[in-house]
């Protein structure tokens, strides 16, 4: 069973919410938004990928589309459960949101 691991979590709250936080961004143009993705499978790994894919849908829902105002930095340990710390340190040295 894949879970995908979000950080930051106040952010994702208030991007979710749409409330706005920080500094004005005049200029500047719309925020893109960085979130990491920890899976402990593969991309084989059918109820990952499909949890995956609702997660992008909702978002492309609420208008963060992938590739305009949302990048997902998606990581997977492809089953070797040893990776999973490696790889979430390499999520959490990212510049995610």
């Amino acid at each position: 069973m894949a879970s995908c691991f979000l950080y930051r979590r106040r952010k994702l709250i208030a991007l979710l919410g749409g409330a706005p936080r920080g500094r004005s961004r005049r200029g500047r143009g719309p925020r893109v938004w960085r979130i990491g993705c920890l899976f402990a499978g593969g991309a084989l790994d059918v109820p990952g990928e499909a949890n995956l894919g609702a997660f992008r849908m909702k978002m492309r829902e609420l208008g963060y589309v992938e590739g305009q105002r949302l990048i997902l930095d998606v990581q997977r340990a492809e089953g070797d459960f040893s990776r999973l710390p490696i790889l979430a340190a390499d999520l959490a040295r990212g510049r995610g949101d």
